[in-house]
């Protein structure tokens, strides 16, 4: 902690690192590596230390958020729609030119963010371009870019897939809005892919391409209904460590048995409970595929919404009987509620020794006497408690 102290006061003073207790080179990279210092503070080091210059470049450089920004024109005509322009933001178009004019730090690129911000601002002036030129000019200046994220609601299907047709041979990692045939068919061409993050599934996409597409997947992640198609997890069983799914998919998962499945974010959805309540049965043959996944480790229950309680949910997952502490975990997660009562029930009929090793919890307000339960809860049943900030 306080060689990370070190280099951030370092960072944000601008002092030579000459000034201050010397740390050994490979302690400082890790330090580096493993801090959560800011793009502007890696930027920093890179002017003051020529024994971390190449090192810190590489964390620079990794990840680059490509951020358009939305104007909206006025209307002088009386047209209903509102049009737009858009332009590039400062640092997105600073970063452009530093790629355009140093192709080696382009080679440093492994992930790209596109997103888009609106303002009805007029004095912004900026570069103008469109989605699709800014797509296709920062990927052709990352050759090496091997993740692509475009769960921006403001950038269109038509508007990356040229960009993946381009890329897709080399591609790792995808995150989009909406996963259509079309972006199927341009992801299919990877063999790499690893990961693959959207919000929804187009029920028309044809099943050969779905199992294609997910035959190597080692992560999965669906964040809106409806329910995942089994192909998808099918064609992935013996790959897939990393999981997350709305909670009325959790049956489609376990439908086939995921020996490799290390950790599973379940999002809360008690209404999705409540319709489909038969499918949950414990005698569905999911369930037991779910018991006997023996390498899952890590469950976490995310809650999306502040008064979201989900009641019948939280019975079936951290019930008494065959519940979530029941079974042997490393540790369960709970980030956006804490469900007091069902967590003093569930903790309070625990063995002496229990199976959970670890409880986490990140939430939007953090109650300290409601932290505190928990904490004293868990400390009586041998349970590590580990609130983590939001």
């Amino acid at each position: 902690m306080k060689a990370s102290h070190q280099l951030t006061t370092i960072a944000s003073t601008g002092l030579a690192t000459q000034d201050l207790p010397r740390l050994p080179l490979d302690i400082q990279r890790e330090v580096l590596r493993s801090s959560v210092l800011s793009h502007q503070d890696l930027a920093t080091c890179c002017r003051i230390s020529r024994d971390l210059l190449d090192y810190v470049r590489v964390q620079l450089y990794r990840h680059i958020k490509v951020v358009c920004v939305k104007i909206c024109l006025p209307d002088d005509d009386g047209n209903e729609e509102a049009t737009y322009r858009y332009e590039y933001s400062t640092n997105s178009f600073q970063a452009m030119y530093t790629l355009f004019a140093h192709a080696h730090l382009g080679k440093l690129v492994r992930s790209l963010e596109f997103t888009v911000v609106e303002t009805d601002d007029e004095r912004i002036s900026l570069i103008s371009t469109t989605r699709n030129d800014t797509a296709r000019t920062f990927t052709s200046l990352a050759p090496g870019v091997v993740s692509l994220d475009f769960r921006d609601y403001d950038w269109p299907v038509e508007e990356y897939l040229p960009v993946l047709s381009s890329v897709a041979s080399s591609l790792e990692e995808v995150s989009v809005q909406d996963l259509d045939e079309n972006v199927c068919e341009a992801l299919a061409r990877s063999t790499k892919l690893r990961t693959l993050k959207v919000d929804t599934i187009d029920s028309e996409v044809p099943e050969d391409l779905l199992a294609t597409l997910s035959a190597s997947l080692v992560e999965i992640s669906i964040n809106s209904r409806p329910q995942c198609p089994p192909i998808l997890v099918n064609a992935a069983a013996g790959t897939i460590r990393k999981v997350t799914l709305p909670m009325l998919s959790i049956p489609v998962l376990f439908q086939t048995k995921l020996a490799a499945l290390v950790k599973l974010t379940i999002l809360i959805e008690d209404h999705s409970f409540n319709e489909l309540y038969r499918t949950f049965s414990s005698q569905k043959l999911w369930w037991t595929n779910y018991k006997e996944a023996e390498s899952l480790e890590i469950v976490t229950l995310s809650w999306s919404g502040y008064d979201c309680t989900a009641l019948h949910s939280e019975e079936f997952l951290l019930g008494l009987n065959e519940g979530l502490f029941c079974r042997h975990l490393k540790r369960i997660n709970f980030l956006g509620r804490l469900p007091l009562e069902r967590l003093v029930k569930s903790i309070g009929m625990l063995p002496a020794t229990p199976p959970v090793r670890e409880l986490g919890y990140e939430g939007y307000d953090d109650e300290e006497m409601e932290l505190e339960i928990i904490r004293s809860l868990c400390n009586l049943a041998g349970i590590e408690f580990f609130p983590m900030a939001s």
